[in-house]
């Protein structure tokens, strides 16, 4: 098998006699402009040829057009490619060809169109080899010949290692088992002591949920255990009516509510602060009640409608309240208990 770094030679090579057939490309045709672009009549071509200054004469289109080269003393005696239009391939032209030793040659269509077509195909081989090179080489690095995810693995489903047996493969080969145990004990480890992986650096996400019923009346329990309470107040209904609420949420509630309470002039928390400090987490701020009755009318259908529909919808939560007291950008509300 060829190693990669041979591969990489036979490759670059290949690019490189590419780019060279790309080039000498661009130079013929460059060449072939310059001819056409520089021109020469046909008596000043024959002044050139008696002086000798004529070295080769290409014929084409049945000797009617000719490219030469001759030397241009107005250039400094350099050799110039020109282009000369000839009256026709006279026996007499060739035989000043001959007297002169110029070396002529030519040139039918069906040479030209074979040159062409051999420099089309020196002129895709590149990109061609390219491809090729790219592809086998993002083979090798996607681990040989391929695997599930990979483009030549079309057909080869799961389904082949499900019904044929004896396939060699095990759910241990797949599962990850010892990698996961290692993740939880990481992350259990970063739970007990964070700091030993945040002192180099490390940062491990974990993602904790919003308690359910549970733990929200834990949470409730331990911010509760500074405050007083009236006997109408149970930690468990609150969490009930709470849903939804993380543990700071959670806290926020019971410190606006003892704040209500002693702007209330109260000596303990009652159902009434608890209700106005729900309204104010999930709904927003008390906005200024309507007077006008229109509005009001159409705000409570609109409100008992979702508390009729809640109530007669199986399985809806209990519906705990309904308002017409705005708040935030509602003019009126209608809350439910939740069972989470």
């Amino acid at each position: 098998m060829m190693e990669e770094g041979d591969f990489l030679k036979v490759l670059v090579g290949n690019v490189g006699m590419g780019g060279s057939a790309l080039l000498g490309g661009g130079r013929a045709n460059a060449d072939e402009q310059e001819v056409s672009s520089s021109r020469m009549s046909y008596s000043r071509f024959l002044e050139y040829l008696d002086k000798g200054r004529v070295n080769k004469v290409d014929l084409f289109e049945n000797g009617t057009i000719a490219i030469i080269e001759a030397v241009s003393p107005e250039l400094g005696n350099r050799v110039q490619r020109v282009r000369v239009q000839l009256p026709g391939l006279s026996q007499e032209l060739l035989q000043k060809f001959r007297e002169k030793n110029i070396d002529f040659a030519a040139h039918n269509a069906q040479e030209d169109s074979g040159s062409l077509l051999f420099n089309l195909i020196g002129n895709l081989a590149f990109p061609l080899i390219l491809i090729g090179g790219l592809f086998l080489l993002s083979r090798r690095s996607s681990g040989g010949m391929g695997g599930p995810g990979s483009p030549l693995s079309l057909g080869q489903s799961k389904a082949k290692f499900q019904m044929e047996p004896n396939t060699g493969v095990t759910f241990d080969d797949v599962a990850g088992v010892d990698e996961a145990k290692q993740d939880f004990v990481e992350v259990v480890e970063f739970l007990k002591k964070p700091e030993r992986f945040t002192a180099v650096g490390a940062r491990i996400q974990v993602t904790v949920d919003v308690p359910d019923v549970r733990g929200r009346t834990e949470i409730l329990k331990v911010h509760a255990g500074n405050k007083k309470f009236d006997a109408d107040v149970s930690l468990n209904v609150v969490a009930m009516r709470t849903p939804g609420f993380s543990g700071a949420d959670l806290a926020n509630l019971l410190n606006e509510a003892a704040i209500l309470a002693g702007r209330r002039g109260k000596t303990a928390i009652s159902s009434k602060e608890i209700d106005d400090s729900i309204d104010r987490i999930v709904a927003g701020m008390e906005g200024t009640v309507m007077t006008d009755g229109k509005s009001k009318s159409l705000v409570a259908y609109h409100e008992v409608g979702h508390a009729i529909c809640g109530t007669l919808t199986p399985g809806h939560d209990p519906v705990q309240k309904v308002t017409l007291v705005p708040r935030g950008q509602a003019r009126g509300s209608h809350l439910v208990y939740s069972c989470r």
